[in-house]
């Protein structure tokens, strides 16, 4: 007998990808993930109903750009504002007792972080150099707290973005994304000393178990997409000194694309950045066909169509070479 999803165990009802259309699915996300968020902000001001204008309560990741599947854990970030660091900590201590108890119970929640709203302490994830993810602020999703302190730090990050290090981080993201297109080209990378498979076109398999950092589709062409809307938007703003794009910015990958191309700043026309919607939607399909079969029936392969997926992956390839924005 199948278990129930962990946000099934919240009372949310989870309707598995297979058998569904990627772009319906895609979309049915959206709403899923609004469920789960609106969930977890009544508990969060059920527990804490006094915070101050200093604090901040957003989701990153994929429940901030509200692609999350079924079995993926929530973490939340606690922005404050540099002078309410007691409060701060106090609103951590208690999202990781009695909020946190509901969700990790039901095996769904993952951690809670402290994020300082400070110059240069935005772009790294906890202060690493050698790790630049400025998507964790670009995506996040605001769950309670004054809504004004992530567009603060969305304008400190740009600011960081057109500051001496931001070509640095351009190179940085940008060895990241060879990365992930050798995986789209190959099914597989190298972690730690050792060929890790996400999937093998010849086998018509896709392979998923975080634990050892196999994660299906994720790493490749989803993974791909993703840091190069981030690369792209850095260069941009440093190019034209302008914020807006990046407060403006929708979470959800799809819809950056169509904000993008609308503001008129991407090579690809209309037609082509539909077709490149759709081959993220439908790498996202995948990725939670194979995430909901580890998860459900214990099991760490699940079938491709690797003609499909081949056609896919060149497509995509094809459609970004040379990058996403206009010279």
């Amino acid at each position: 007998m199948k278990s129930r999803t962990c946000t099934e165990q919240l009372g949310i009802k989870y309707v598995p990808p297979e058998g569904q259309d990627p772009h319906q699915y895609a979309q049915w996300l959206i709403n899923y993930n609004t469920s789960i968020q609106s969930r977890v902000r009544r508990s969060l001001e059920s527990e804490l109903p006094s915070l101050n204008g200093g604090i901040e309560i957003v989701t990153p990741g994929s429940d901030g750009r509200l692609e999350k599947g079924p079995e993926s854990r929530m973490e939340l970030s606690v922005i404050e504002d540099g002078h309410s660091d007691a409060e701060a900590i106090k609103a951590i201590e208690t999202i990781n007792g009695a909020v946190a108890s509901s969700l990790m119970k039901a095996g769904s929640f993952e951690s809670v972080r402290h994020v300082h709203l400070r110059q240069n302490e935005l772009t790294y994830f906890d202060g690493n150099f050698s790790n630049p993810q400025p998507g964790r602020i670009i995506d996040a999703g605001h769950i309670i707290g004054n809504e004004a302190l992530l567009k603060r730090a969305k304008i400190l990050l740009g600011n960081e973005f057109q500051g001496p290090n931001g070509s640095k981080l351009i190179e940085r993201i940008a060895s990241r994304i060879q990365g992930f297109r050798k995986i789209c080209r190959t099914g597989s990378h190298n972690y730690k000393g050792q060929e890790v498979a996400h999937f093998d076109l010849s086998k018509g398999e896709s392979y998923y178990d975080p634990s050892k950092y196999i994660g299906g589709f994720k790493y490749g062409p989803l993974r791909f997409v993703q840091e190069l809307i981030i690369k792209e938007l850095v260069k941009l703003i440093r190019r034209s000194k302008d914020l807006r794009c990046l407060e403006d910015l929708p979470k959800n990958t799809m819809d950056k694309l169509l904000f993008l191309q609308s503001e008129g700043v991407l090579k690809q026309n209309y037609p082509a950045v539909q077709e490149l919607i759709g081959i993220y939607e439908y790498f996202l399909w995948q990725l939670h066909r194979s995430q909901y079969n580890y998860c459900q029936e214990r099991n760490g392969i699940t079938p491709i169509d690797s003609v499909l997926v081949e056609e896919k992956l060149k497509a995509l390839l094809a459609l970004t070479d040379g990058g996403l924005i206009s010279d």
